[in-house]
């Protein structure tokens, strides 16, 4: 699993928050991302099935 903090400066600041994202491996261009955790919580949400997030104009650093 791949954990990866979005840190992207959104021009919309906190309207458009960075969550934290869980993809079952290293995403490229555009991520499987399996779960996510809200920003500010501690829950994991899973999807039902992998959702494809596009990794395009985003920054993300990874989670240990």
């Amino acid at each position: 699993m791949i954990v990866l903090q979005e840190t992207t400066a959104w021009p919309e600041g906190d309207q458009c928050p960075n969550n934290i994202y869980i993809f079952k491996v290293k995403p490229d261009r555009t991520g499987q991302c399996v779960a996510y955790i809200k920003r500010g919580e501690t829950k994991v949400i899973k999807f039902s099935k992998p959702m494809a997030l596009d990794m395009r104009h985003r920054t993300f650093e990874a989670v240990k």
